[in-house]
């Protein structure tokens, strides 16, 4: 039996959206797009090319994917070897999926930060009718000349020649008029400094295509853009976005290329229970996701949560900090001991007036690390009270707690806490981490105890 999950490394809802209806997470389910319905077949693609695995349970969720799947009878090939192929399927999908966004993106003209290339030029004037510090580019020019056929210095190529010469082949310098001008640059497109002969006069910008420089605005502008789409300081609205990447393959604000950049995770379910555990996790999915999107201050990491100068990374309700009184849970192991050779009363009086005082109002706080310390936690949250959990581990980004705890969280009975950063390859608890956690219960009480109001959270 293995748990995989799939994610998308930006966390971008690519494979679906989220729905609440009546705002009722019970009711919660995911609407899946062209690629998580890809994604999921592509689980189906898997099992036809390795008949000997069975998808138990799946989850499609706006983010990734969790699938519980059972290998009936030894295979060839590994279980890791079968993920990867997966892996390798759905990166192709994620590539086609990236360039079908990207194509509809270079449809448009203008991404974020560019102005209007048909329109608009720096400054926000028009470049149809006016350039900087010029008059109407039809009509007028400096000094009152026709901008159709004179420009100052210079008669119009096709009216006019200067000192005689004929306006249909030469301008100043006696060089052709529909080829080039002095400088040898073309007589179509720009006269003397680059300017257009058509259009412009001397120290005029191109009021058709060009922009602050005088460059072809067919071609290039200030800092070699595209003057089709761009003006000075603005990129390529056709094919570059902010940083000069392909448009072809990334936009501001677009999804990478390509999405699925890590492994699948796999983790094998082999401790008794572990399966039907694992299975109840996955159906519940959406409606635990629900709960964080309707309550997400009792689900988003807290950092820096300062208690008798320490600090704390913290999930959970954090005005649990200001009750009254709290009390520890620890259970000695001398109580243990003491219970295996037959007398447990001093075990099950300690256990129980933990209980009591909870019932009072009291808050618990422990690590809940022995079994008999997660007895009373158990208890505490069958009877809906409020306790403060220290862990080990800190969080991830992402981090929410599992089942009853989750459950707890949301009402609001919870706030687990960390003195430690999150450490992805931490898997147990040493003995001195345990006494470390207990002894900070201890101090955590007193502090709170005595002092009122004592918590900053930074």
């Amino acid at each position: 039996m293995y748990h995989i999950t799939l994610t998308v490394p930006s966390r971008e809802p690519l494979f679906g959206t989220l729905v609440i209806p009546e705002n009722n997470p019970s009711n919660a389910r995911i609407e899946r797009t062209a690629l998580g319905n890809a994604v999921v077949d592509e689980l189906y693609v898997m099992c036809r090319h390795y008949p000997e695995i069975r998808i138990l349970q799946f989850c499609l969720m706006p983010d990734h994917l969790h699938a519980v799947i059972h290998v009936t009878r030894v295979m060839d090939t590994s279980i890791r070897s079968v993920i990867r192929g997966y892996w390798q399927g759905v990166k192709k999908l994620g590539r086609a999926y990236t360039l079908s966004v990207t194509a509809e993106l270079n449809s448009e003209t203008t991404n974020e930060g560019s102005k209007d290339a048909e329109t608009t030029n720096e400054g926000g004037k028009n470049a149809e009718t006016t350039n900087e510090g010029s008059k109407d580019a039809e009509t007028t020019n400096e000094g009152d000349k026709d901008a159709e056929t004179t420009n100052e210095g210079s008669k119009d190529a096709e009216t006019t020649k200067e000192g005689g010469k004929d306006t249909e082949t030469t301008n100043e310098g006696g060089k052709d008029a529909e080829t080039t001008n002095e400088g040898g640059k073309n007589a179509e497109t720009t006269n003397e400094g680059g300017k257009d002969a058509e259009t412009t006069n001397k120290g005029d910008k191109e009021a058709e295509t060009t922009n602050k420089g005088g460059k072809d605005a067919k071609t290039t502008n200030e800092g070699s853009k595209d003057a089709e789409t761009t003006n000075e300081g603005s990129k390529d609205a056709e094919t570059t976005n902010e940083g000069g990447k392909d448009a072809e393959t990334t936009n501001e604000g677009g999804y990478p290329f390509p999405i699925f950049t890590e492994r699948p995770f796999i983790r094998p379910l082999s401790r008794r229970g572990q399966l039907h555990t694992m299975i109840h996790y996955v159906q519940m999915n959406p409606q635990r996701l629900a709960t964080k999107r309707l309550k997400p201050g009792y689900f988003r990491v807290q950092r820096g949560i300062e208690i008798g100068g320490r600090k704390y990374d913290g999930v959970g309700n954090v005005a649990l900090l200001m009750a009254e009184q709290f009390d520890t849970v620890h259970v000695r192991s001398i109580m243990v001991k003491t219970a295996e050779h037959g007398d447990d009363k001093e075990l099950r009086d300690y256990m129980n007036s933990r209980v009591l005082l909870a019932r009072k109002g009291i808050v618990m706080v422990s690590p809940f690390i022995s079994p008999q310390e997660k007895r009373v936690m158990q208890v505490l949250i069958q009877e809906q009270r409020p306790f403060i959990l220290l862990t080990v581990n800190g969080f991830r980004d992402y981090y929410k707690p599992a089942d009853a705890l989750f459950e707890a969280c949301a009402a609001g009975r919870l706030l687990i806490l960390s003195p430690w950063p999150y450490d992805d390859g931490k898997r147990h608890i040493s003995r001195s981490e345990c006494v470390a956690l207990n002894e900070m219960a201890e101090e955590f009480c007193k502090y709170l105890n005595g002092t009122e109001n004592g918590t900053m959270l930074c």
